[in-house]
């Protein structure tokens, strides 16, 4: 199982956003809502092995974790999606799909506290 954080860097958001605060709330919080999605996806799809399902979650998931900074998020769904494309379910990707699950929860907290400084920063009241 995979211990350690991810490790969010969000450049390509901000070169997305230009420094607009209120683009960088609304874009993050509908990317951490996606993620939370895709991830609960690719997890029931992978209990049920599911091929299509895997790799429609994953390939979802390479883009959104792009922007929500996730890189090795991102790698590991690109493996997955790729992988995945024969149609048929690989067992041997289990650790990959467990590192993207157990990450998650952590990496979505360091997400909402950067959303809540940018809801701060932009002046926006929930």
């Amino acid at each position: 199982m995979y211990e350690a954080p991810i490790t969010i860097d969000l450049s390509y958001l901000y070169s997305l956003t230009g420094g607009d605060k209120t683009f960088e709330h609304m874009l993050l919080t509908s990317t951490v809502m996606e993620v939370d999605i895709m991830v609960s996806g690719l997890k029931a799809a992978w209990e049920s092995e599911e091929p299509a399902g895997i790799r429609k979650y994953a390939h979802s998931l390479v883009s959104v974790s792009a922007i929500a900074g996730m890189q090795q998020v991102e790698g590991w769904s690109r493996i997955i999606d790729q992988d995945f494309a024969d149609g048929k379910f690989h067992p041997e990707l289990t650790e990959l799909v467990d590192n993207i699950i157990a990450s998650w929860p952590a990496a979505k907290s360091q997400l909402e506290a950067v959303i809540a400084d940018a809801t701060s920063e932009a002046g926006i009241s929930d």
